[in-house]
């Protein structure tokens, strides 16, 4: 809907392809940080990591307003165009990540960076702070191959430079979405991702350091892996009893005020209904 290089911003609606708007953006030399699979709705909806969340963290950090849907009907614009914008509730920023459980996007306005000139992805050996002085844009943990994964991006001099420097052997970019049928997610506490993960030896299994979050493939369930864990562990695909593993009062007073009747998602996240309407899996 509208591009602007000038102030770093991207309008789309939120069925808008991400390799559409990825070729839109390209042409102005702007950058949206955050690869997926799908539409600009469900990257907002989803919040997930990527390559470069080392740096930028997650889409929620990058999203700046929106036009959504909420549970009575109701057409709701949120949020403006810039990262200054502060008047009222952030609701646009409260609904990113919950699915489509409070509200559904109709169209977004992300925050966009200037593209870089190179962008290098490698593999390197010891501690991962280690590489922190160069400012990654990404830092992987593959748990499956127990490699360390780095993307750096920028002037092609200084990415070049980095390479040398750390040693990098070159790599592609690994896939961070799981083909297996249960995925779990664990929110733990920020640099501890690979630790976590490799102590429950994955099939599969990739950590996103920096940002706390790490995605694996098992068939442990949720109350068993919440044991373990110290932090959240959330099913992102496959049968759960309590898919995210915990219940928000702020989540259920937005529950209360956006979507009273549980219209949006019924029968999924069922953690603020009383009993009597609340689903067994």
């Amino acid at each position: 809907m509208e591009v602007s290089r000038a102030n770093s911003f991207i309008t789309a609606k939120a069925g808008t392809l991400m390799e559409e708007l990825e070729r839109r953006l390209s042409e102005d030399e702007l950058l949206l940080p955050f690869p997926y699979k799908g539409t600009l709705g469900g990257l907002a909806s989803v919040n997930s990591p990527g390559y470069f969340s080392a740096w930028v963290g997650f889409p929620r950090n990058f999203l700046l307003g929106a036009r959504l849907v909420t549970g009575y009907g109701s057409l709701v614009l949120s949020g403006g165009r810039t990262a200054k914008f502060s008047s009222g509730y952030k609701i646009w920023k409260s609904l990113s990540g919950t699915l489509g459980w409070l509200g559904i996007y109709v169209e977004l306005t992300f925050r966009t960076l200037p593209e870089p000139e190179e962008v290098k992805v490698g593999s390197f050996s010891g501690d991962w702070r280690s590489t922190l002085k160069y400012r990654p844009w990404g830092i992987l943990y593959l748990a499956h191959e127990r490699k360390w994964i780095g993307v750096f991006a920028g002037s092609r001099n200084y990415v070049r430079s980095v390479s040398a420097q750390l040693d990098l052997t070159d790599e592609s970019l690994p896939e961070l979405e799981a083909s297996c049928p249960r995925v779990v997610g664990l929110h733990v506490t920020r640099g501890t991702e690979a630790e976590v993960l490799s102590s429950l030896s994955p099939e599969w299994g990739v950590g996103f350091v920096g940002t706390g979050y790490s995605r694996l493939c098992t068939e442990e369930s949720e109350e068993s892996l919440r044991s373990k864990v110290k932090g959240y562990v959330v099913v992102e695909r496959g049968s759960a009893s309590e898919y995210w593993g915990f219940s928000s009062p702020v989540l259920c007073a937005l529950k209360r005020a956006l979507d009273p009747q549980g219209v949006l998602s019924p029968g999924v996240f069922d953690n603020c209904l009383p009993p009597s309407r609340a689903t067994t899996y």
